[in-house]
């Protein structure tokens, strides 16, 4: 009885910065010899009564609100915690209209006090219309993220004859081809091409510059390489336009008899295409969108001979992406060590998609439920610090 194994556990359990479901799976482990997935815990089937309450207090102790899910306090009063950070920095909040490096170091944290309040806050370069600002802001990752914009914004400023010359060139003539696959308009894909190709060219996989000296650095390597970089990509998108023709006349051919179906691959195509992918999706994995684009249409041409695997299938990698989603909702929020693993496992996903549904087209790596389930509990034992 389970009553039983919790009188076993219990006093095995003991406060630190492991994740419960993996303190329980190794404690559960030890007195049955079964090994118990962190990923195997269903949070969202647990009752409220049994979650722990967060109680956000005032300065003085006093109760503002309190709730059993972390994440909606956080979103519900970020306003307010925002609010703080620019009444505790004062002037220090923000400085706008920046067209060039003439801010001193950017840092990663710092920290505001007013009386007894500490705040950690992330200094962030937001790249908005007319340049640059820069802003304090409350979470690592989101400034982390918007600083890549905001650095691409000054080295396009500081070095323009390169976006320039790409405007007039991506995608001549292609302006139909883009339409009939569904994706932006062609003046904004090539836009994003532009930023991506600056980042890709100037950036790479280094860290941010934080420094005058580093950016110069970084425009000075890198300039020579945009254009390459842009023409690089723009094969990539091209190599994307006919299997999503393709894709989308299928979509419409089975969505009154396979609903289900189509949603799912609805929510597939949403997942790879969304804003900024070019932007944000590392180099890599972006010259893997034309396989996993024709490995749906694949598919969906055999969909009607295939029905009970679909199901299956759509179950299974629900219940995957609710417990990545979960992961990436972690009170506290992700830690920057796992960024690169959590943002590896959509791409993961898609090659188990092409092993399952287009083997032809061969997978990078091999991929199965199995190794999914046990990427996304190893990806929690190194959030927990383990």
């Amino acid at each position: 009885p389970v009553p039983d194994y919790v009188d076993k556990i219990l006093p095995g359990l003991s406060a630190d910065n492991t994740a419960l479901a993996e303190a329980i799976g190794h404690q559960l482990k030890r007195h049955t010899g079964l090994d118990i997935p962190g990923t195997a815990w269903q949070e969202d089937s647990l009752e409220n009564y049994y979650r722990i309450t967060y109680r956000l207090v005032a300065e003085k102790g006093q109760l503002i609100a309190q709730s059993k899910n972390l994440a909606e306090l956080k979103t519900q009063y970020r306003s307010r915690v925002q609010e703080t950070i620019d009444e505790v920095a004062g002037e220090q909040t923000e400085i706008s209209g920046i067209t060039d490096w003439t801010f001193g170091r950017l840092k990663q944290s710092q920290r505001l006090k007013k009386g007894k309040l500490e705040i950690e806050v992330f200094p962030a370069l937001v790249a908005e219309e007319g340049g640059v600002v820069l802003k304090l802001l409350d979470n690592a990752a989101e400034a982390e993220q918007l600083s890549r914009k905001g650095v691409v914004r000054l080295l396009m400023s500081q070095y323009p004859d390169g976006a320039k010359y790409l405007k007039k060139q991506l995608f001549k003539g292609r302006e139909l081809a883009i339409v009939a696959a569904g994706l932006a308009d062609h003046q904004q894909l090539r836009d994003d091409i532009i930023a991506a190709a600056y980042k890709s060219a100037c950036i790479g996989d280094n860290e941010l510059p934080r420094s005058e000296e580093a950016f110069r650095a970084c425009l000075t390597e890198g300039k020579n390489r945009i254009v390459g970089e842009a023409q690089r990509l723009e094969a990539v998108v091209v190599g994307m336009l006919e299997p999503l023709k393709d894709i989308r006349r299928l979509q419409a051919k089975y969505q009154k008899t396979y609903p289900e179906v189509i949603a799912n691959t609805e929510d597939q195509l949403r997942r790879l295409l969304h804003t900024d992918f070019l932007f944000t999706i590392d180099p890599y994995w972006l010259e893997q969108y034309p396989r996993y684009l024709k490995a749906l249409a694949i598919r969906l041409e055999r969909l009607p001979a295939q029905e009970a695997k679909e199901q299956e299938f759509c179950r299974d990698v629900t219940m995957l992406y609710k417990s990545w989603e979960s992961f990436n909702r972690r009170p506290g929020g992700v830690p920057p060590r796992c960024w690169e693993d959590s943002a590896k496992f959509p791409f993961l996903v898609e090659e188990w998609r092409v092993s399952l549904f287009a083997q032809v087209l061969k997978t990078i790596q091999a991929v199965s439920h199995k190794r999914l389930m046990k990427f996304l509990a190893d990806l929690e034992v190194k959030a927990s610090g383990g």
